[in-house]
């Protein structure tokens, strides 16, 4: 999926005086893990709000993460956490 690219610090990327068109499947997937549900206006029910997750025993973020990234329109073949990593695969089709 093409969008608008962000930068690390969340604003927009700018080159040349324009906007960078890039492959946004990655920050997709980073802005749906971080955000809480109701922090984007125009969807709602869209976040996972990870950093909840830690340090707490109310058990595994994962079918939360897979139910949002498919809500998001993206196939997701592989999710686990491994050492306190997150692997996934998950693109857009």
């Amino acid at each position: 999926m093409k969008d608008i690219i962000i930068g690390a610090d969340l604003d927009l990327v700018v080159q040349n005086g324009d906007f960078v068109i890039g492959n946004s499947t990655e920050q997709n997937k980073a802005l749906i893990l971080a955000a809480h549900q109701g922090e984007f206006r125009q969807n709602p029910v869209v976040g996972v709000g990870i950093r909840s997750y830690l340090n707490d025993d109310s058990g595994s973020p994962l079918s939360a993460i897979q139910l949002q990234f498919e809500l998001d329109g993206m196939t997701v073949r592989r999710l686990e956490l491994v050492n306190g990593n997150l692997i996934n695969e998950a693109q857009y089709e």
